[in-house]
């Protein structure tokens, strides 16, 4: 499949022809988001004409049945220009008419021909809705981060379909009838197609690679897929399974539609499930409802081991099948530019059982399950830092102290380092029982859970090592000895390596650097020389930087991660013991400790990373250990060993403010971040005939 039955456009040439005089600005006075309903508003909503008639809801959405129906939160006014691809025309239509019965002082205008002029309509403040008929991709985020200072703002409006190609339609893995292949998982799935799985082996070329036996062992394996013309498909199949490669197998074949002899037109993607049905040893990446008698389409995993699904339209409506697609609108939401009230109820309308039960009276597109609607109506209530407590998991047996922790996004499992009992306990923040893993640690320190490899990282203080762990079965798979003090880990995605810091001549660990290794087998890559004791380390995603922290310098090193260099250092005012990145904006956070003998106060750091400068300084909590950014709520949580959890909020780009300070427990300074859940998990450890738990803080 190549490189969106509609192609990525040129954005200029899009703009060009959607050219438009500058809306007016939205009459509604303020961007709230909360309010409750006048008297007035009340008595005019009963007197509202009946909706449309129920669509009738088949057995695998009955889901849709609990989902809330539309109340406003506010009467709004004003005009909601759309921009974007024109594959939602109907619906958009319907939904505007359901939505004017609510709010009758809202009008709609529709410029919906391109996908390519949805995210530059909302950067140039000619639309305030902005329509994808594909994922964004990162020139679209690139361009709105560099003109408005802040990110593009997503929401999730639909499911993409089971099988029309027009309308972001799952991906689907086939193979002929004949073949016993039962099942694939992403990892495999990265070899077939990939050119370069990037770490994950050699290239899977024949069907024996695969486990069959016997005449199928030694034959090879013919790859498929849609039309070369269509490059969502594949965008999307490269992101979800291949690390974000755009390196396909030079066996591939892309085929285009085709007709038939009695004047039948085949698609291109049913063109790959007929050719599969043809070939024996064919495979193809194509739409999930698409069939063929002589074909059948594989159970999927994103990880080895399953769970294993196979496409139907309830796995694809429910996500559980993992190459389901999603349906995105997006909005200007951030702290130059403010969510407008109006696009933000005509979000919370799609967003009801109102406008879910459209899909369904569509018939392509597939309604939101309920937690999923829970999940973006969250991301569309006001933004703020401030946190609260919100469960506790008890962790009963373990004494000591906490030192990290990381986690599985996927599963959501949370992996703790109990330092003090040579243990690391597994948390599973949804469902099963806590387990602890011990036997090789010694004084575990460092965690860092790495998704594409199955793969849990744990760096031992004492002697040393590195373990690698299959992030299934928890055994080690792989060592490698360091030097004393091995701590903190990050992960380059770009390069595929580890960074682990050890040593350090001012912690009389000799000298201090940073080990790169193989997350596959821990075989050392390289070795870069700090010197000092790094207590600290942050990988850009976008750049090929590493931030490390040097409290002994009062500095900041920034390692170019492509010439595996110090290419700057930082000054900070005081000893840097915890960071976090805002990439987007270019601003590192920096929370500096108190030591002995050194009288400076913590402080919270905000620094320009374009100049170096720090650019804002506030009052900071003693200790913290680790510090996490929000990009949806624009917000840093910090928390530290003197029992507190901190959360500052973004004001615009050079202005912070601290906002609410938790208490928590005496050396709980070790936390995650779980964007996932909209939640910072906090490890508090035993304390006051207290067991140790996991608080859950949102």
């Amino acid at each position: 499949m190549a490189k969106v039955r509609e192609p990525i456009e040129s954005l200029g040439a899009s703009l060009t022809s959607m050219a438009a005089p500058p809306r007016p600005a939205p009459s509604s006075p303020a961007p709230l988001r909360s309010h409750s309903l006048i008297a007035a508003t009340v008595l005019a909503l009963l007197a509202l004409p009946a909706a449309a008639g129920s669509v009738p809801i088949p057995p695998w959405a009955q889901y849709v049945k609990s989902l809330p129906p539309y109340r406003p939160e506010r009467q709004v006014s004003g005009t909601i220009t759309s921009w974007g691809h024109g594959f939602l025309k109907v619906m958009m239509r319907d939904w505007e008419q359901g939505f004017q019965r609510w709010q009758p002082n809202v009008r709609f205008q529709d410029e919906l021909v391109s996908s390519a002029a949805a995210i530059p309509g909302l950067y140039t403040r000619r639309a305030n809705l902005g329509v994808l008929a594909r994922e964004i991709v990162p020139m679209e985020s690139a361009a709105y981060r560099k003109v408005t200072g802040q990110e593009p703002f997503g929401v999730t409006v639909l499911t993409g379909s089971y099988a029309d190609p027009d309308k972001i339609m799952a991906l689907g893995v086939f193979v002929n009838k004949a073949n016993p292949l039962a099942r694939l998982d992403f990892r495999q799935l990265d070899r077939i197609f990939g050119a370069q799985p990037g770490g994950a082996g050699d290239g899977i070329r024949t069907w024996g690679q695969l486990g069959l036996t016997g005449a199928w062992k030694s034959r090879p394996i013919h790859l498929y897929s849609g039309p070369a013309s269509d490059e969502a498909p594949a965008y999307y199949f490269e992101q979800t399974v291949m690390h974000g490669s755009d390196l396909w197998s030079c066996g591939l074949r892309q085929l285009d539609a085709v007709t038939e002899p009695d004047g039948r037109r085949v698609d291109g993607y049913q063109h790959a499930v007929d050719a599969v049905a043809a070939d024996p040893d064919g495979i193809a990446v194509t739409a999930a409802g698409d069939r063929n008698a002589g074909s059948r389409a594989l159970p999927i995993a994103a990880r080895t081991g399953g769970p294993y699904v196979a496409p139907t339209l309830a796995s694809v409506a429910d996500r559980s099948y993992p190459l389901s697609r999603a349906v995105r609108f997006y909005l200007n939401d951030g702290p130059r530019i403010a969510a407008d009230p109006t696009v933000v109820e005509f979000l919370r309308y799609i967003l009801s059982r109102d406008g879910q039960e459209q899909a369904l009276r569509a018939g392509a597109f597939l309604p939101l399950t309920p937690a999923m609607v829970a999940d973006q109506l969250r991301k569309l209530r006001p933004s703020g830092a401030a946190l609260a407590l919100v469960r506790k998991i008890p962790v009963k047996g373990m004494t000591g102290t906490w030192d990290h922790m990381t986690v599985d996004p996927e599963t959501q499992r949370l992996f703790l380092s109990a330092q003090d009992q040579q243990s690391v306990y597994v948390v599973p923040l949804r469902g099963g029982g806590i387990r602890r893993l011990s036997g090789e640690f010694d004084r575990p320190q460092g965690e860092l859970y790495v998704p594409q490899f199955e793969r849990l990282v744990v760096t031992n203080g004492r002697n040393g090592q590195v373990l690698l762990l299959d992030g299934r079965s928890y055994n080690i798979v792989g060592r490698l000895t360091v030097s004393a003090g091995a701590d903190m880990i990050a992960f380059d995605r770009r390069h595929r390596v580890l960074y682990v810091e050890s040593g350090g001549t001012d912690s009389h660990r000799g000298p201090g650097w940073l080990a790169l290794i193989d997350p596959a087998t821990g075989a050392l890559r390289g070795r870069i020389e700090t010197g000092y004791r790094a207590a600290a380390l942050v990988m850009a995603r976008e750049r090929p930087r590493l931030y490390v922290a040097i409290p002994g310098l009062d500095q900041v090193a920034v390692l170019d991660t492509n010439t595996r260099r110090i290419v700057q250092r930082l000054s900070v005012p005081g000893r840097p013991a915890s960071m976090a990145l805002d990439e987007a904006r270019g601003r590192l956070f920096v929370a500096t400790r108190t030591l002995a003998g050194d009288p400076r106060p913590p402080t919270f750091n905000v620094l320009d990373l374009a100049s170096g400068r720090v650019i804002a300084t506030l009052p900071s909590k003693d200790g913290t250990e680790d510090m996490y950014f929000d990009p949806v709520q624009r917000a840093i949580y910090s928390s530290s060993l003197q029992g507190f959890v901190q959360a500052y909020r973004e004001l615009d780009a050079d202005h912070y403010a601290l906002t609410s300070t938790l208490p928590t427990v005496p050396h709980a300074g070790t936390s995650q971040f779980v964007p996932s859940l909209d939640a910072l998990c906090v490890a508090a450890p035993p304390t006051a005939g207290r067991a140790a738990a996991v608080w859950i803080l949102r």
